[in-house]
């Protein structure tokens, strides 16, 4: 079969027996030195290091199939709760996990099993129980790798519990922790500034200061940088400074993910000192912006008003909140009208041209940043992943069932040709070719001079007499004695010469003999063998055929429950989605009162300064 029918067919044998793979990324949980004994484990590394995680699990499940992991079975459990937690299915990989028989490990590898039990749950968001683990893995036993991933993990769970000083404190001696350790600094200077203390509220403004004078690498750090100004810049508005709060929105990027919080502050900042024609800048720059669901834009519909009440125009004030009013009932129609339509579907797709041009971005970054529906987004397209992954499979079944039906009809017609050939080479023409040589050798052995048993020098020098002797015989003897005589004493000592060879050829022949005895008879066997062979049905084809079957209908109903999770997640996101939107219709409905309050007031102003210019 062609190898990569082969392969395809062990990655479908893998991938319905056991998981369900899904690209998340995680640090390698075996890079370290070893000397490998088995070829077998030797394989699932090589492929597991070059990088080829799903390969390397196939080959996993393949020799464990057939107990060829030994000694290294506890090993390769290891390893295979390593990727599968690296594939995202940590229920998979606590089942390995717990077929590992714990007391049968040393100490290093009580560790490493204990730092993959934390994955586990830290994957299924149990903080606690991946605490625990994370205290029984002791540091000194584990490689590099496994370190960092626990120092992560912690790290991590520091986050989750709002710990950052301890969670920038856990990253401090980590070198592979990328930007993590800039999320601690930038989360733990946010938290000190929410203190009354005013020694944690300047820790915490060095250290968002720390963040925001670094020299970026990357986007990701670029927007960091960007929300360390803005969060300094608030609290600088906070705590009455708009012009340190000035300088550092002037020095954000106009085109960053917070480019509209920083004009909206901006503003602000103008509006504390009463400069409300600069602030007036900002704001209408924001609200003229076609992002009708953002909610900083939003904000600036009330904003521009406002600052043409505090300027003293107060007809433009009116009917920027009049046009505020009108704004707030198309962003409510269109958040109708996407929860009818499902407009949130068009998320899962990468193509993003049907989502429209006025709201449709913004909207999508703040749908994706909510929590809930983000995870429910990425399990989803995990989910597709493999589906995909899997149809695509599961199409190369009917290649390989066909394949497997030509070579069955290519065995027949092969083997109907070696019958013939068989047939037209009975096994006993060779034995009877044999036995006549056989004899001929007999015969030759009680002849004077051997000739079919001379070697090919002296059978040369033997037929060059027999020509002489012809000729000799045609000269009268009174012509040429002298001639005859020469002859017969050249006869004489080759006869003689033969005669002294005789019994070495006769050894020889002997030995050719019994050899090609030896081969006839093997050739026999092989003969017998392999007409027992062509005439013997094979039952593998049979057996291939209906493993072949068995992997579509296994391949189709794991399809249907990939399919029945993906249409749970979607309902989930379909309700996460309808909550986020009401969220956004409270705030445009509290948006609304606000601009009919502002109004109210107005036009009681307005009627008021009548009543007095009258009397």
């Amino acid at each position: 079969m062609d190898k990569w029918l082969i392969k395809q067919l062990i990655f479908i044998v893998a991938l319905l027996t056991g998981f369900i793979p899904v690209q998340l990324s995680a640090a390698d949980d075996f890079k370290e030195p070893q000397v490998i004994a088995s070829l077998q484990w030797g394989e699932v590394l090589f492929f597991h290091f070059s990088g080829d995680k799903m390969e390397a699990l196939i080959r996993l499940y393949a020799r464990e199939s057939r107990n060829r992991l030994e000694p290294n079975q506890a090993q390769a459990d290891l390893l295979a709760a390593g990727l599968l937690l690296d594939l995202g299915l940590a229920l998979e990989a606590q089942k390995r996990l717990d077929a590992i028989g714990v007391d049968n490990l040393n100490i290093k590898l009580k560790s490493r099993l204990s730092i993959a039990m934390a994955r586990v749950y830290f994957q299924g968001q149990d903080f606690n129980a991946a605490q625990h683990w994370l205290n029984l893995a002791e540091e000194q036993y584990l490689p590099t790798d496994e370190l960092t991933s626990k120092k992560m993990m912690q790290a991590q769970i520091y986050f989750s519990t709002n710990q950052y000083d301890l969670a920038a404190k856990e990253l401090e001696n980590i070198s592979n922790k990328g930007n993590l350790q800039y999320y601690a600094l930038y989360n733990h200077g946010l938290s000190l500034l929410k203190f009354e203390d005013p020694s944690a509220q300047q820790r915490g403004r060095d250290l968002l200061l720390k963040i925001s004078s670094m020299t970026p690498t990357g986007q990701e750090q670029f927007a960091l940088i960007d929300q360390a100004k803005l969060a300094l810049a608030l609290n600088a508005i906070n705590n009455g400074r708009p012009t340190e709060a000035r300088t550092l929105l002037l020095n954000t990027r106009l085109d960053g993910l917070i480019s509209n919080d920083a004009l909206l502050l901006l503003g602000w900042s103008f509006a504390q000192t009463h400069q409300f024609e600069e602030a007036l800048t900002y704001w209408k720059t924001l609200s003229l912006r076609n992002e009708n669901l953002e909610p900083t834009v939003q904000e600036s519909w009330l904003a521009v008003p406002y600052a043409y009440q505090e300027l003293g125009d107060l007809k433009k004030a009116v009917e920027g909140y009049e046009s505020a009013l009108q704004q707030q009932l198309i962003a409510i129609t269109q958040l109708d009208s996407m929860i009818e339509n499902n407009w949130w579907r068009l998320v899962l797709t990468s193509d993003t041209s049907e989502l429209g041009v006025n709201d449709s971005k913004s909207l999508v970054r703040q749908l994706i940043a909510d929590a809930s529906f983000y995870n429910l987004l990425e399990n989803w397209k995990q989910l597709n992943a493999l589906k995909v992954k899997l149809n695509s499979s599961l199409e190369s079944l009917p290649i390989i069932a066909v394949v497997l039906e030509e070579n069955e009809l290519k065995y027949q017609s092969r083997s109907e040709n070696i019958n013939q050939m068989l047939v037209s080479n009975s096994a006993q023409n060779f034995e009877n070719n044999y036995q006549s040589i056989n004899e001929q050798f007999k015969q030759q052995k009680l002849k004077a001079v051997a000739e079919d048993i001379l070697s090919p020098e002296d059978y040369g020098y033997w037929q060059q007499l027999q020509s002489a002797k012809n000729i000799i015989r045609n000269i009268p003897e009174e012509v040429g004695t002298e001639k005859i005589e020469k002859y017969r004493r050249l006869d004489g000592v080759a006869k003689w010469g033969f005669h002294r060879k005789h019994s070495a050829n006769v050894f020889a022949v002997e030995n050719s003999m019994e050899q090609l005895q030896r081969t006839i008879s093997e050739m026999n066997n092989r003969l017998t063998r392999l007409k027992d062979l062509i005439s013997n049905p094979r039952p593998q084809l049979l057996i291939d055929v209906q493993k072949v079957k068995q992997l579509v209908s296994k391949g189709k109903d794991v399809s249907e429950q990939l399919m029945s999770l993906q249409l749970e997640l979607e309902e989930a996101m379909s309700t996460e989605f309808i909550r986020f939107a009401n969220e956004r219709k409270i705030a445009l409905n509290d948006l609304a009162e606000q601009a009919n309050l502002a109004l109210a007031r107005l036009r009681f102003k307005a009627i008021s300064e009548e009543l007095l210019n009258n009397e």
